[in-house]
């Protein structure tokens, strides 16, 4: 396979195939034959890294129907630990790019020269910005994320990993590309279980142990990785080294063969009936055992997307690669709660914000002249925000509308997910566990940061009056429709908290003042000891003021 200036990719399993044995290089990526079996422990470690990806995208995950019971058993047992494990990396870092192909040049460590027919490719499982300090990395850093999964794991195995090649290869040209320094990697590992089936034991009792083992901690391995700049130095070298030798190869057409790897890893290598045939061709043909599969096909999937929140940057990876340093925070994007009684009028307020686009969850717009996307469902918001971030539409104002609606449908996905996943059926999160009501909370949270990277931000809320205990007297508070928890995430996220009420003579107010009576606030001063009256047809000025804000925040910057 080459890219597209036709220079030949090389790729860590290549050149680890190539330097393995330079026959079996031959035979995959030179002739580009694959045998049609995969062993299971290559479709499981596929299976994981599909559900991982789903898992960081927040998207609904199919069980794969090329495992066996053995393997599904294991998989449905990471499923269901792994998002409770880590519940609290939506605190820790925002996904930038999942399943993300990376290509670069290949560079003469002496002159700086890029080769002139070899250029290098890969595929990074993902790349994260850390939202806190975390072991000797600061906010703001930008992270490899990788996964492996293995049935042996100690201090040996970490060791190793600071020379990993692919590791410090995806970190080199991952800076390149980006034009920001990536700081190290946060390695995953999964433990596989090696229990064995007992005497008498069912199948269906085997794969309830195997799918409870996942459900230890000590299965799940976490570090952080930095590399320093001569290990970084050593593996541009090393990569130069690896394409003389593969060219070389190439060019002279000799492959030469590794008997000493035909059983590495104690399983069969796939092309030994190839190598001890004495017909390859007609083996190749007529054994059933191969097919023609064009070499590195993972790298054809997709740019993959860069997607970051509340901290600030966003870009399309493949695209403009300096957009990564660029912060949204220079237009100093705002978040306002908007809340208030049925038909006061919220969403007419809501659309006088610069170059709206309403996210219509509640069906209420019919009166409303401006652009809408009907969200029907927690996937359609996903594809939605997902469009947002790679530049449709355009809009400098999101309004989601209403926002109790968009918790009703994360609340819908986690249990239909749930129910999917295990075969059970839970009619709503109040039946189901609090270990599942916490992560559709986190999912609800995470997706709403990282919508309020993408511009201003609108949340639109019904009103209603909650009885609470001040202090041992019973008090009633108005306040956004939201249950307890929920509007507590709302309040952290937001700038402003506006009520909008209708005053005796019939006028409409929006009102940031706090009050003992009703959840209003802000924490731009400019907003927080005014009210603001409403006229049909015109722009409230609290829109004014936040608009004059951003422009002053654009000048300073």
């Amino acid at each position: 396979m080459t890219n597209g200036n036709g220079k030949t990719i090389l790729t860590n399993s290549a050149i680890n195939a190539f330097k393995s044995c330079a026959r079996k290089y031959y035979w995959r990526y030179v002739r580009e034959i694959e045998v049609l079996a995969r062993p299971e422990a290559l479709l499981l470690g596929s299976a994981i890294h599909g559900f991982l990806e789903s898992h960081y995208r927040q998207l609904p995950y199919s069980m794969p129907s090329d495992l066996n019971p053995k393997s599904q058993a294991i998989l449905k047992g990471v499923a269901e630990f792994y998002p409770i494990l880590f519940m609290d990396d939506a605190d820790l870092f925002d996904p930038v790019a999942i399943e993300k192909t990376i290509h670069g040049a290949i560079l003469n460590p002496q002159s700086g020269r890029p080769a002139r027919e070899y250029a290098y490719g890969g595929k990074i499982d993902g790349l994260v910005v850390l939202k806190k300090d975390v072991e000797d990395f600061k906010a703001g850093d930008l992270l490899l994320l990788e996964h492996k999964t293995t049935t042996k794991v100690d201090e040996n195995y970490f060791d190793r990993l600071q020379l990993d090649s692919q590791l410090r290869l995806y970190v080199l040209f991952l800076a390149r590309e980006l034009g920001a320094p990536v700081a190290g990697c946060l390695f995953n590992v999964i433990l596989k279980p090696r229990l064995r089936p007992r005497k008498n034991e069912s199948e269906e009792e085997y794969g309830h142990r195997l799918r409870l083992e996942m459900n230890w901690p000590e299965m799940y391995h976490r570090r952080y990785l930095r590399f320093s700049d001569q290990r970084l130095q050593e593996i541009q070298k090393e990569l130069w080294d690896a394409k003389t030798l593969i060219a070389k190869a190439r060019k002279e057409n000799v492959f030469t063969m590794n008997s000493a790897s035909c059983f590495d890893w104690h399983r069969r290598c796939d092309y030994f009936d190839l190598c001890a045939s004495q017909d390859p061709e007609t083996a190749i043909k007529e054994s059933g055992l191969f097919q023609h599969q064009e070499a590195h096909v993972e790298l054809v999937t997709g740019p993959g997307e860069v997607f970051f929140g509340r901290s600030g940057r966003r870009a399309v990876l493949g695209g403009n690669m300096n957009e990564i340093k660029q912060s949204t925070g220079n237009n100093n994007p705002h978040v306002i709660l908007l809340y208030g009684q049925s038909k006061i009028g919220l969403s007419s307020i809501a659309a006088q914000f610069p170059a709206p686009l309403f996210l219509n969850i509640n069906d209420d717009l019919e009166q409303i002249k401006t652009r809408s996307l009907r969200v029907g469902s927690w996937d359609e918001f996903l594809e939605h925000a997902l469009e947002i971030s790679k530049g449709k539409y355009a809009p400098q104002t999101i309004i989601v509308s209403h926002i109790d609606g968009l918790w009703d449908l994360a609340q819908d996905f986690v249990v239909e997910s749930f129910n999917k996943l295990n075969g059970a059926n839970v009619k709503a999160l109040a039946d189901a566990s609090y270990s599942l009501w916490k992560e559709a909370l986190k999912l609800f949270e995470s997706k709403l940061v990282k919508l309020s990277g993408l511009g201003n931000l609108v949340l639109l809320a019904h009103e209603i009056v909650e009885n609470r205990n001040f202090n041992g007297i019973e008090r009633s508070v108005v306040q956004a429709n939201l249950e307890r928890y929920v509007q507590s995430k709302v309040t952290n996220l937001a700038d402003a908290i506006g009520r909008v009420l209708l005053t005796e003579s019939g006028a409409r107010l929006v009102t940031f003042q706090p009050a003992p009576h009703q959840i209003t606030g802000s924490r731009l001063t400019e907003l927080l000891q005014k009210q603001y009256v409403i006229e049909t047809g015109k722009k409230p000025e609290f829109i004014d003021e936040l608009e004059n804000l951003q422009q002053k925040a654009k000048k300073i910057a």
